[in-house]
């Protein structure tokens, strides 16, 4: 049996590795522990919020982890609430034991829709040349397409609102999204235009409209100035 001393030593060398090899962020592929830890953000998220409507966790964009003694994860997801999404940044430290803590949370924007009946469009009615058809501007997944299509907007101020105006789809392996969006943030209101393809397996990519495809690091986001 290996001596006491011995054991506290190995013990120590090992989290002398862990801290010694931390460092800043990077970036990694979203699999069931960036699941588990956006959906504890999400539930710790809802506990202590003052909104009256059901939050729940929706797409998960883009995550990061920093090894610290333990893991720090930060992650860019989307929240859906009654008829609007939010796209918030979090950071959820996953100690050696297990225990979960959410750390940090930031809203970036928030996505919601006009109501298309109200305007008089008819949902699934052709829509101008190529083939798309009218969508519902509320659907989750056309929301979906709008917060990622936000996300490449280069320059656009935290927490600003976003409107869907309006939204067209067409099928073609996979969905192709064609959006009008209404922009407020604290410099200036505008309406962008832009597509979105969502391919068969549900990713998203914005293939027009968008001023860069760069997105900034998850974190950088996150411990942004207010």
């Amino acid at each position: 049996m290996m001596p006491w001393s011995k054991i506290l030593l190995l013990i120590s060398f090992i989290l002398y590795d862990q801290v010694a090899c931390s460092g800043s962020f990077s970036s990694v592929e979203i699999d069931d522990s960036i699941r588990e830890a956006a959906a504890f953000s999400v539930s710790q998220f809802a506990s202590t919020s003052h909104s009256t409507d059901r939050l729940i966790l929706g797409r998960i964009f883009a995550a990061e982890k920093q090894v610290v003694a333990g893991i720090k994860y930060a992650i860019e997801l989307e929240i859906l609430g009654e008829g609007k999404s939010y796209l918030m940044a979090m950071t959820v430290y996953k100690a050696l034991d297990e225990h979960m803590e959410l750390v940090e949370t930031s809203r970036l924007f928030s996505v919601s829709s006009a109501h298309t009946d109200a305007l008089g469009f008819e949902h699934g009615k052709e829509s101008g040349a190529g083939g798309f058809k009218r969508a519902n501007a509320g659907d989750k997944d056309v929301r979906a397409a709008a917060v990622e299509y936000a996300r490449h907007i280069e320059g656009l101020e935290k927490d600003a609102t976003l409107l869907i105006c309006k939204a067209d789809l067409m099928s073609v392996n996979g969905v192709m999204y064609r959006l009008k969006i209404g922009i407020t943030d604290c410099q200036s209101s505008h309406v962008r235009s832009g597509v979105v393809y969502q391919d068969p397996e549900g990713k998203l990519r914005v293939t027009q409209g968008a001023h860069s495809a760069t997105l900034r690091p998850v974190a950088h986001k996150l411990f942004a100035t207010e």
